[in-house]
């Protein structure tokens, strides 16, 4: 019985850690994506900027 608990225990710990580290790999995806969306933002309003100076 307890060796049961046990080994259920062990099991959804290892199920939790292998969940937690899918999600930050997702988020990290995320966040370069996020980054790259905000570098050519800057770039497009550069452009932007210097084609009204003309």
């Amino acid at each position: 019985m307890i060796t049961n608990i046990i080994s259920i225990t062990a099991i959804v710990i290892l199920f939790l850690i292998v969940v937690s580290l899918s999600n930050e790999t997702t988020i990290k995806k995320e966040n370069h994506k996020l980054k790259i969306m905000l570098k050519d933002t800057k770039y497009a309003e550069i452009v932007d900027l210097l084609s009204d100076d003309k």
